[in-house]
C-alpha cells in the first residue's frame, strides 16, 4: 500500500521553553505492552509499530532531520486489535522484517523491506511454520554469538487446553533472503491451565533475560519470576536463575525453577518492562495491585544487586483503565539508553500525563523529574503505554499513543512523540 507522509510539525505543541516539542508522529495508531520492540531508532530515523482503529497493521518512519514521517500498511483491516501491533527487527544487511498478526493468530505473519531502512516497499507477506497453537506478541531478535539466525519468540496457545499458555521461541536461517527455514515451536517457559507474561531483554550478544509472572492477576495471585537465557553459535540454548545456577529441569520449565522477584501470595502484581544496566544485570518495572483489584495501583522498580532482587516503590497509578480489563495499567518503561530514566502514564488531577521520573541511587528513591504532557479532562485524552524507541541518539526518547480508549478492540487513537529541545 502506498505511503502516507505526515507534513513536518503536524500537531505540535509547546508546553514550555523548557520541556521538548511534543508532536502527533502517526495519525492513526496503537500498541500493546507484550509485542515489541515496538519501535527502534537507527541512523537519523525513527521506525515504529502499530495497528489502527481500522485493524490495519502497518509501520511508520520519522526522519529526524526533515521531521516527516511516512507510513505503511503492511496488512490491511486484519484484526481491530491492539494486541496486533507490529515489531520490528532490522536484519545484518539493513533490511527490516516487521512482525505481526491477529490476537491469538494461527499463523506467525511477516515481511521483509525490499530495501536497508525503507519502508515504502515490501515483499509479500510470509509465515514462520504455522501450526502449533494460536500465537500472541511476536518478539524478533538476533544475536551477535549466533549470527545466521533469527530468533523468534512469542506467546503460544497450547492446543488441546483451555487456558494454557507458553512463552515459546523458534529459529529461523535464511530470512531476508530467497529461502526462508524456521524450526518448529519450543516452549521455555509454560505453566498448566494458567497465562503467565513476561518481558525480554537482550545483550545482542549471547544473553536474554526473562522477567515472568505465574499467571495474568486476574486468575488470582500472581508472583515475578527472572530467568536467564544464553544461545551459543550453534543455536544451543542453556538457562540459568539470577545467580548464575543452571536450570537443570529441561524446557518447559516453570517458576518454581527460576528466581523469585517479588512474592505475590498476598498482593497481586503484573510485569511491563526489563532492561539490562551498565553492570549487564537486570532491572524491571512491574505493577502492584494493593486491594488485588484494579482499584489502585502501583508502580514498582527491581533490581539484581548481584546476590539479591531489590523492589521499590516508584509512585502510584490509580485505577485500572476500563471494567472488564481493571488490572490494565497506564504503562511504564525504562528509556532504552538509560536505565535511571522511567517513563510512565499516571493521573495528575484526575488527567493522565506522561511522566518522567529518575533516580540517582539506582532504584532505592524516584522523583519526577517533569511532565511530557498536560491538559485534557479526565479520560480525554487517554494518554498510555509510553514506549522508548531501542538505541535512540536522545533526540526522540519517548513515545505514546493518546485518544479514546474504550477497550482492546474499540480505541481511536494517534501516536505522539516529544522531541528534545
Amino acid at each position: 500500500m502506498a505511503a502516507v507522509i505526515n507534513a513536518p510539525g503536524r500537531g505540535r505543541s509547546r508546553l514550555s521553553a523548557a520541556t521538548p516539542t511534543n508532536f502527533e508522529m502517526v495519525s492513526s495508531g496503537i500498541w500493546t505492552w507484550f509485542t515489541r520492540p515496538e519501535a527502534v531508532y537507527r541512523n537519523g530515523a525513527t521506525y515504529v509499530g502499530w495497528v489502527n482503529s481500522s485493524g490495519d497493521c502497518g509501520i511508520s518512519k520519522y526522519v529526524h532531520s526533515t521531521e516527516t514521517t511516512t507510513s505503511f500498511t503492511l496488512s490491511a483491516a486484519l484484526e481491530v486489535d491492539d494486541h496486533n501491533n507490529t515489531s520490528i527487527l532490522f536484519l545484518s544487511d539493513g533490511k527490516i522484517m516487521a512482525c505481526y498478526g491477529q490476537h491469538n493468530d494461527g499463523t506467525l505473519r511477516y515481511r521483509i523491506s525490499s530495501n536497508a531502512e525503507d519502508i515504502s516497499a515490501w515483499g509479500s507477506e510470509l509465515t514462520a511454520n504455522s501450526g502449533q497453537g494460536p500465537y500472541s506478541y511476536p518478539h524478533p531478535m538476533r544475536f551477535s554469538d549466533d549470527s545466521t539466525r533469527v530468533w523468534w519468540f512469542s506467546r503460544r496457545w497450547v492446543l488441546g487446553s483451555s487456558s494454557t499458555r507458553a512463552l515459546s521461541m523458534r529459529s529461523g536461517t535464511g530470512i531476508g533472503g530467497g529461502s526462508p527455514s524456521w524450526s518448529n515451536a519450543s516452549d521455555v517457559y509454560k505453566l498448566d491451565n494458567k497465562i503467565p507474561y513476561w518481558r525480554l531483554a537482550s545483550d545482542g550478544v549471547s544473553k536474554l533475560h526473562v522477567a515472568a509472572t505465574d499467571q495474568h492477576p486476574n486468575q488470582g495471585q500472581s508472583s515475578l519470576y527472572h530467568f536467564v537465557g544464553t544461545v551459543n553459535s550453534s543455536g544451543v540454548w542453556s538457562w540459568a536463575q539470577s545467580d548464575g545456577t543452571a536450570i537443570s529441569t529441561s524446557p518447559p520449565f516453570g517458576p518454581s525453577d527460576c528466581t523469585q522477584i517479588y512474592d505475590g501470595s498476598s498482593v497481586r502484581c503484573w510485569v511491563s518492562d526489563i532492561c539490562i544496566d551498565g553492570d549487564a544485570r537486570p532491572r524491571v518495572l512491574w505493577m502492584k495491585y494493593p486491594n488485588n483489584n484494579g482499584t489502585a495501583i502501583e508502580y514498582w522498580h527491581s533490581r539484581w544487586t548481584g546476590i539479591a532482587w531489590t523492589s521499590h516503590k516508584i509512585t502510584d497509578d490509580g485505577a485500572g483503565l476500563y471494567s472488564g480489563e481493571e488490572y490494565y495499567h497506564g504503562g511504564l518503561c525504562f528509556d532504552a539508553t538509560d536505565p535511571a530514566r522511567v517513563y510512565l502514564s499516571a493521573p495528575n488531577s484526575g488527567v493522565r500525563q506522561i511522566q518522567e521520573w529518575r533516580t540517582t541511587d539506582s532504584g532505592a528513591t524516584w522523583a519526577r523529574q517533569r511532565y511530557r504532557t498536560d491538559g485534557g479532562t479526565a479520560g480525554n485524552p487517554l494518554r498510555a503505554r509510553p514506549i522508548s524507541p531501542r538505541s535512540h541518539n536522545g533526540e526522540v526518547r519517548v513515545l505514546w499513543w493518546q485518544g479514546t480508549y474504550t477497550s482492546y478492540t474499540s480505541f481511536s487513537t494517534a501516536i505522539y512523540a516529544a522531541r528534545e529541545p
